[in-house]
C-alpha cells in the first residue's frame, strides 16, 4: 500500500510487530497495513538499518535525482527517534 502522499511531503510514523518467525505485521501512523509470511523462518536477531530506497511508489525520476545530483544535506534522511518495544508475558 502507497503513503496517500509523497515520503518527503510529510511525517509518517511506521511500525512493525514482528508476531512471530512466521508473521510479520506493518503499520502505517498506527494503521495496520498488511502482513507478510516470510518464505523462511524469521527467527534471528533483529538488526535496524536505515536508508533511503527507491520502489514502485516512490521512484527514481528518468531525469535525475537528488539521489545523483543532489548535496550531501539533500541526500540525507531525517528521522526523530527508533522506539522498539519487547513484549512480555505477565
Amino acid at each position: 500500500m502507497a503513503p496517500p502522499t509523497k515520503n518527503h511531503e510529510r511525517f509518517y510514523t511506521y511500525g512493525f510487530y514482528w508476531k512471530s518467525p512466521t508473521e510479520l505485521m506493518f503499520y502505517l501512523d498506527g494503521k495496520y497495513v498488511y502482513t507478510l509470511k516470510p518464505p523462511v523462518l524469521f527467527d534471528q536477531d533483529l538488526v535496524l538499518q536505515f536508508s533511503i530506497e527507491a520502489y514502485d511508489w516512490n521512484p527514481i525520476s528518468e531525469k535525475g535525482s537528488k539521489v545523483t545530483t543532489g548535496t550531501k544535506e539533500e541526500r540525507t534522511a531525517l528521522i526523530d527517534y527508533i522506539r522498539v518495544y519487547e513484549l512480555k508475558d505477565l
